[in-house]
């Protein structure tokens, strides 16, 4: 029943009779979190397919576990919900990472709308909220529509039309913020030529490329001659900064 047409039903069944922790293996509580996203679900236009509505209702199901961790093979760990729908269900291992990654994002796309959406107090600066976004969105790929409704839901957790609302506003931050696909952008400076440009190298491009990430997602469309200007800036890299551009250069270009 919870792979068919009615997930919500089958799981207000398994509560009802008292199931819960004999097919999952865990207590999930009474939260009412997947009727509510439901019901948001059938107001909105997403045009997700069968499986993504399913991954979908399993992370609301599960919020209530979302942070618990349980071990894993060698001597890793893993997120409860993952375990429970590889273990209780059968599920393929790709709906376990896509409902550990939405739970990972949902908390981050509520701040995103309740601090740069609607204007809540202590907002911070659009240009880091739209980092937030982009990084969201890189994390969830294909799946960035489901986590815009999950991160809404978290703000209204019993009003499916305000759960509704708040994903509208995150889908078009996503195209009015012009991050949309952005999972697919290659960077504007690549690796060997951050090595060039700043001087270093090994572990040091890492965090460099990092932070080229973090510049694109902020200024959709930069040229690669504007990541490179900005990246000479930062004085974070001021030591490899200085070496690359010392006097000894001659006319300031770059040392190679």
């Amino acid at each position: 029943m919870l792979g068919g047409p009615k997930p919500v039903a089958a799981l207000d069944l398994l509560r009802r009779l008292g199931l819960m922790h004999a097919v999952f293996g865990h207590d999930l509580g009474t939260d009412g979190r997947p009727g509510v996203a439901w019901e948001a679900l059938r107001l909105l236009d997403l045009g997700l397919g069968r499986e993504a509505r399913r991954d979908l209702m399993a992370a609301a199901a599960l919020l209530p576990v979302r942070e618990e961790r349980v071990p894993a093979a060698k001597g890793r760990h893993t997120s409860l919900a993952a375990s429970l729908l590889r273990t209780a269900l059968k599920w393929p291992t790709r709906s376990g990472e896509r409902v550990e990654a939405l739970h990972a994002a949902a908390p981050q796309l509520l701040q995103v709308l309740q601090e740069g959406l609607r204007g809540e107090d202590g907002a911070v600066g659009k240009e880091s909220l739209q980092v937030t976004l982009g990084r969201c969105l890189l994390a969830l790929k294909d799946s960035w529509r489901e986590g815009c409704l999950l991160g809404a839901l978290l703000g209204s957790p019993t009003d499916p039309a305000g759960t509704a609302e708040g994903c509208r506003s995150l889908v078009a931050a996503v195209g009015g913020w012009g991050l949309q696909g952005c999972w697919e952008w290659k960077p504007p400076v690549n690796g060997r030529r951050v090595m060039a440009l700043l001087g270093v190298s090994g572990k040091e491009v890492g965090p460099v490329m990092a932070a080229i990430t973090d510049w694109q997602l902020a200024q959709p469309g930069g040229s690669a001659r504007e990541c490179e200007a900005w990246l000479l800036t930062q004085t974070r890299w001021a030591p490899s900064v200085r070496e690359a551009t010392a006097p000894e250069a001659g006319d300031g270009s770059v040392e190679k």
